[in-house]
């Protein structure tokens, strides 16, 4: 279900050499063989799931418990909406609009995955390639990030397959780009994240595969962009690895 702009592909031993490795396997692998196949991955061999693996299984709640909860529920509901005034704007929902980036395949090669299963959502943006070079100059409100969504080729509006089509038929290329819906997710040191996340090849992020407390506001198929400001550069195991710290967290997410 992911594309490449430049057509390359990746194997699976090439993949072990990387240390990239799924964060459930069941989740991410099991599905089916095909699935398998389009990200580069071989569930044969995969090691056992990485012990970050939060799970999140209540014993059945008592009287006393249910009433622990509720009181609890009602603190934590007073301490979010005081932590909701008091949040930075950088904490706050980021605009959402479309922008525009005209670049000449004839200099070069995109260097743009898309995600086709999340509607040519942007994954990875490779060094040296012409969006990657664009980003390098352009103002702020330009760059294009993990999580955008392309809409249009050259003016043309379709499905995700259609304009992927149609950004490699095209050697003059205008792309707009719907900018990405972001939320920023805290952790608290020592505290759960609640969910399975999924390394993947070619990916500038972290996906969310599973929810298992969805108290922090994860949701299925989200993807962490960066942790504490670390960002995703071309190997996704720096951010998985700090996903694991027991640190307080500070994640961005994109859905």
């Amino acid at each position: 279900g992911s594309r490449l702009s430049d057509c390359s592909s990746v194997t699976a031993s090439a993949l072990e050499r990387r240390g990239l490795v799924m964060f459930d396997c069941t989740a991410c692998c099991a599905a089916s063989d095909d699935y398998a196949k389009l990200e580069g991955l071989d569930s044969a061999g995969i090691p056992s799931p990485l012990s970050a693996q939060e799970d999140i299984e209540p014993a059945e709640p008592t009287a006393q418990t249910l009433a622990e909860e509720k009181a609890a529920e009602a603190a934590e509901t007073e301490k979010e909406a005081a932590k909701a005034e008091e949040a930075p704007e950088s904490a706050k929902p980021a605009p959402v609009g479309s922008f525009n980036v005209k670049v000449s395949k004839a200099n070069g090669k995109l260097g743009l995955y898309l995600d086709m299963e999340k509607a040519c959502m942007v994954k990875m943006v490779t060094p040296g390639g012409l969006v990657h070079k664009h980003n390098s100059s352009c103002p702020a409100e330009q760059v294009i990030k993990v999580g955008d969504r392309l809409k249009k080729v050259n003016g043309f509006v379709g499905n995700a397959e259609e304009l992927y089509d149609a950004l490699g038929a095209a050697t003059e290329v205008e792309m707009t780009f719907e900018r990405r819906s972001e939320k920023t997710i805290v952790v608290e040191a020592g505290e759960k994240l609640g969910i399975v996340i999924c390394v993947k090849e070619f990916y500038q992020g972290l996906e969310v595969t599973t929810v298992k407390d969805t108290s922090k506001g994860f949701k299925v198929k989200d993807t962490i962009v960066s942790i504490n400001g670390v960002s995703v550069g071309t190997d996704p195991q720096e951010l998985f690895t700090l996903a694991k710290e027991p640190v307080k967290k500070e994640m961005v997410v994109v859905s």
